[in-house]
Protein backbone atom coordinates (compact mmCIF):
# COMPACT_ATOMS: atom_id res chain seq x y z
CA UNK A 1 0.00 0.00 0.00
CA UNK A 2 1.40 3.88 -0.81
CA UNK A 3 0.89 6.80 1.17
CA UNK A 4 0.42 9.65 -0.21
CA UNK A 5 3.06 12.72 0.93
CA UNK A 6 3.72 15.81 0.26
CA UNK A 7 7.01 17.29 1.42
CA UNK A 8 8.01 21.11 1.53
CA UNK A 9 11.61 21.77 1.63
CA UNK A 10 13.87 25.01 -0.04
CA UNK A 11 17.26 23.01 1.11
CA UNK A 12 17.82 20.76 -1.88
CA UNK A 13 19.84 18.00 0.12
CA UNK A 14 17.43 17.89 2.42
CA UNK A 15 14.66 17.33 -0.31
CA UNK A 16 16.47 14.59 -0.95
CA UNK A 17 17.18 13.03 2.09
CA UNK A 18 13.44 13.18 2.86
CA UNK A 19 12.27 11.79 -0.53
CA UNK A 20 14.81 8.62 -0.34
CA UNK A 21 13.63 8.40 3.02
CA UNK A 22 10.05 8.18 2.38
CA UNK A 23 9.77 6.13 -0.54
CA UNK A 24 11.74 3.47 0.89
CA UNK A 25 9.11 3.62 3.92
CA UNK A 26 6.28 2.76 0.92
CA UNK A 27 5.16 6.56 0.94
CA UNK A 28 4.23 7.77 -2.56
CA UNK A 29 6.30 11.46 -2.34
CA UNK A 30 6.26 14.25 -4.00
CA UNK A 31 8.23 17.23 -3.04
CA UNK A 32 8.36 20.74 -3.17
CA UNK A 33 10.48 23.56 -3.11
CA UNK A 34 8.10 26.87 -3.68
CA UNK A 35 4.76 27.68 -1.88
CA UNK A 36 2.57 27.50 -5.04
CA UNK A 37 3.99 24.52 -6.65
CA UNK A 38 3.04 23.08 -2.98
CA UNK A 39 -0.92 24.52 -3.68
CA UNK A 40 -0.63 22.77 -7.24
CA UNK A 41 0.67 19.75 -5.66
CA UNK A 42 -2.40 19.48 -2.83
CA UNK A 43 -5.15 20.51 -4.79
CA UNK A 44 -4.71 16.80 -6.41
CA UNK A 45 -5.60 15.48 -2.78
CA UNK A 46 -8.51 17.54 -1.85
CA UNK A 47 -10.75 14.71 -1.01
CA UNK A 48 -8.88 12.00 0.71
CA UNK A 49 -5.87 12.13 3.24
CA UNK A 50 -2.27 13.47 2.10
CA UNK A 51 0.27 13.77 4.79
CA UNK A 52 1.93 17.21 4.47
CA UNK A 53 5.52 17.68 5.70
CA UNK A 54 6.22 21.39 5.84
CA UNK A 55 10.41 22.04 6.58
CA UNK A 56 11.21 25.46 8.55
CA UNK A 57 14.04 27.29 9.28
CA UNK A 58 11.86 30.19 10.57
CA UNK A 59 8.33 31.06 11.84
CA UNK A 60 7.44 32.63 8.24
CA UNK A 61 5.89 29.33 6.46
CA UNK A 62 3.86 29.08 9.36
CA UNK A 63 1.47 31.43 8.18
CA UNK A 64 0.93 29.32 5.39
CA UNK A 65 -0.53 26.39 7.26
CA UNK A 66 -4.48 27.37 7.10
CA UNK A 67 -4.58 28.14 3.71
CA UNK A 68 -2.91 25.07 3.09
CA UNK A 69 -5.65 23.38 5.15
CA UNK A 70 -8.46 24.68 3.41
CA UNK A 71 -6.86 23.60 0.01
CA UNK A 72 -6.93 20.03 1.19
CA UNK A 73 -9.29 19.85 4.25
CA UNK A 74 -8.26 15.63 4.89
CA UNK A 75 -4.62 16.67 5.12
CA UNK A 76 -2.08 15.45 7.94
CA UNK A 77 0.48 18.36 9.05
CA UNK A 78 3.88 17.25 10.01
CA UNK A 79 5.87 20.56 10.76
CA UNK A 80 9.83 19.74 10.44
CA UNK A 81 11.90 22.44 12.18
CA UNK A 82 15.18 23.30 12.33
CA UNK A 83 14.63 26.07 15.27
CA UNK A 84 14.73 24.20 18.61
CA UNK A 85 12.83 26.13 20.82
CA UNK A 86 9.70 25.84 22.80
CA UNK A 87 7.88 28.94 21.13
CA UNK A 88 8.25 27.98 17.66
CA UNK A 89 6.48 24.74 18.53
CA UNK A 90 4.05 27.02 20.25
CA UNK A 91 3.29 29.07 17.12
CA UNK A 92 3.16 25.90 15.40
CA UNK A 93 0.55 24.59 17.14
CA UNK A 94 -1.17 27.40 17.01
CA UNK A 95 -1.45 27.88 13.59
CA UNK A 96 -2.75 24.28 12.86
CA UNK A 97 -0.21 22.38 12.34
CA UNK A 98 -1.04 18.14 13.75
CA UNK A 99 2.33 17.00 14.78
CA UNK A 100 5.93 19.10 15.65
CA UNK A 101 9.34 17.25 15.27
CA UNK A 102 12.77 19.17 15.56
CA UNK A 103 15.87 18.51 13.78
CA UNK A 104 18.12 16.19 14.02
CA UNK A 105 15.81 13.82 14.18
CA UNK A 106 15.59 9.39 13.91
CA UNK A 107 14.46 8.41 10.87
CA UNK A 108 12.00 5.64 12.24
CA UNK A 109 10.76 7.91 14.52
CA UNK A 110 9.88 10.68 11.26
CA UNK A 111 8.26 7.47 9.44
CA UNK A 112 6.07 5.94 12.54
CA UNK A 113 4.81 9.21 13.46
CA UNK A 114 3.85 10.42 9.65
CA UNK A 115 2.00 6.23 9.34
CA UNK A 116 0.07 7.16 12.77
CA UNK A 117 -0.92 10.89 11.22
CA UNK A 118 -1.98 9.11 8.07
CA UNK A 119 -3.96 6.96 10.17
CA UNK A 120 -5.73 9.64 11.96
CA UNK A 121 -6.81 11.30 8.54
CA UNK A 122 -8.24 8.64 7.47
CA UNK A 123 -10.66 8.30 10.20
CA UNK A 124 -11.21 12.10 10.01
CA UNK A 125 -12.17 11.03 6.42
CA UNK A 126 -14.59 7.83 7.82
CA UNK A 127 -16.30 10.19 10.29
CA UNK A 128 -16.69 13.61 7.94
CA UNK A 129 -18.37 11.03 5.57
CA UNK A 130 -20.63 9.80 7.87
CA UNK A 131 -21.97 13.44 8.56
CA UNK A 132 -22.09 14.48 5.47
CA UNK A 133 -24.75 11.77 4.73
CA UNK A 134 -26.57 12.47 7.49
CA UNK A 135 -29.96 14.65 7.10
CA UNK A 136 -30.18 18.20 8.46
CA UNK A 137 -29.68 18.01 11.64
CA UNK A 138 -30.97 21.07 14.21
CA UNK A 139 -29.15 21.81 17.70
CA UNK A 140 -30.88 24.87 19.90
CA UNK A 141 -30.66 27.62 17.58
CA UNK A 142 -28.14 25.84 15.19
CA UNK A 143 -29.50 24.32 11.69
CA UNK A 144 -26.37 22.12 10.20
CA UNK A 145 -26.65 20.90 6.59
CA UNK A 146 -23.97 18.53 6.11
CA UNK A 147 -23.55 18.35 2.69
CA UNK A 148 -22.52 22.29 1.95
CA UNK A 149 -20.66 21.79 5.89
CA UNK A 150 -22.63 24.68 6.88
CA UNK A 151 -24.09 26.16 9.81
CA UNK A 152 -26.95 28.56 10.53
CA UNK A 153 -27.57 30.48 13.86
CA UNK A 154 -30.15 32.54 13.79
CA UNK A 155 -29.59 35.10 10.09
CA UNK A 156 -25.45 34.39 10.49
CA UNK A 157 -24.46 31.46 8.01
CA UNK A 158 -20.89 29.87 9.03
CA UNK A 159 -18.84 27.87 6.41
CA UNK A 160 -16.65 25.31 8.67
CA UNK A 161 -14.08 23.05 7.02
CA UNK A 162 -14.69 19.11 7.76
CA UNK A 163 -12.57 19.25 11.31
CA UNK A 164 -14.66 21.75 12.96
CA UNK A 165 -18.69 21.10 11.31
CA UNK A 166 -17.66 17.61 12.81
CA UNK A 167 -16.49 18.77 16.20
CA UNK A 168 -19.40 21.35 16.35
CA UNK A 169 -21.97 19.33 15.64
CA UNK A 170 -20.81 16.85 18.57
CA UNK A 171 -21.04 19.97 20.49
CA UNK A 172 -24.30 20.43 19.51
CA UNK A 173 -25.09 16.92 20.67
CA UNK A 174 -24.26 17.24 23.79
CA UNK A 175 -25.04 20.78 24.71
CA UNK A 176 -24.72 22.53 28.20
CA UNK A 177 -23.01 19.78 29.63
CA UNK A 178 -19.20 19.14 30.28
CA UNK A 179 -17.78 17.11 27.39
CA UNK A 180 -14.08 15.67 28.47
CA UNK A 181 -11.15 15.59 25.85
CA UNK A 182 -11.23 12.32 25.94
CA UNK A 183 -14.60 11.88 24.71
CA UNK A 184 -13.90 14.10 22.50
CA UNK A 185 -11.32 12.74 20.68
CA UNK A 186 -12.76 8.93 21.01
CA UNK A 187 -16.03 10.53 19.03
CA UNK A 188 -14.01 12.47 16.31
CA UNK A 189 -11.43 10.29 16.12
CA UNK A 190 -11.61 7.54 17.35
CA UNK A 191 -8.37 8.05 19.27
CA UNK A 192 -7.35 8.64 22.73
CA UNK A 193 -3.94 9.29 22.05
CA UNK A 194 -5.01 13.08 20.53
CA UNK A 195 -6.35 14.53 24.04
CA UNK A 196 -2.80 14.65 25.20
CA UNK A 197 -1.93 16.66 22.27
CA UNK A 198 -2.66 20.55 20.86
CA UNK A 199 -4.92 19.52 18.39
CA UNK A 200 -8.23 19.46 19.80
CA UNK A 201 -7.47 22.71 21.08
CA UNK A 202 -6.78 24.01 17.81
CA UNK A 203 -9.96 23.14 16.34
CA UNK A 204 -11.73 24.48 19.37
CA UNK A 205 -9.92 28.11 18.34
CA UNK A 206 -10.92 28.54 15.37
CA UNK A 207 -14.83 27.68 16.30
CA UNK A 208 -14.36 30.23 18.36
CA UNK A 209 -12.77 32.60 15.47
CA UNK A 210 -16.38 31.42 13.75
CA UNK A 211 -18.71 31.87 16.51
CA UNK A 212 -17.32 35.21 17.99
CA UNK A 213 -20.50 37.44 16.11
CA UNK A 214 -23.30 35.13 17.51
CA UNK A 215 -24.36 35.56 21.03
CA UNK A 216 -26.33 32.38 21.16
CA UNK A 217 -23.17 30.01 21.33
CA UNK A 218 -20.60 29.57 22.76
CA UNK A 219 -17.77 27.56 23.80
CA UNK A 220 -16.48 27.20 27.64
CA UNK A 221 -12.78 25.84 28.96
CA UNK A 222 -13.01 23.59 31.48
CA UNK A 223 -9.53 23.98 32.19
CA UNK A 224 -7.59 20.59 32.94
CA UNK A 225 -10.96 18.49 31.61
CA UNK A 226 -12.71 19.49 28.67
CA UNK A 227 -15.05 21.87 26.70
CA UNK A 228 -18.74 22.83 27.25
CA UNK A 229 -20.78 24.25 24.56
CA UNK A 230 -23.63 26.62 25.87
CA UNK A 231 -26.79 27.30 23.77
CA UNK A 232 -28.76 30.24 24.28
CA UNK A 233 -32.45 30.15 22.91
CA UNK A 234 -33.71 33.43 21.67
Amino acid sequence: MSFPCVVWEKDPLHRAYLQQLYQEAGFSVTVQQGYQPLRDALRQHSAYPVLVVMCIHNHEPLKYIQSLQRLAPFAALLVLSSVQDFETATLAFEAGADAYLTQPFLPGELIQKSRALLSLAQRLVHNSREHRDAPTATYGPMVFFPGSREVHIGRQSLQLSQREFALLSYFGQHANRELTRLEICRALWNDDAIAGTRRLDNLVLQLRKKLAKTKQVSIETCYGRGYILHLISE
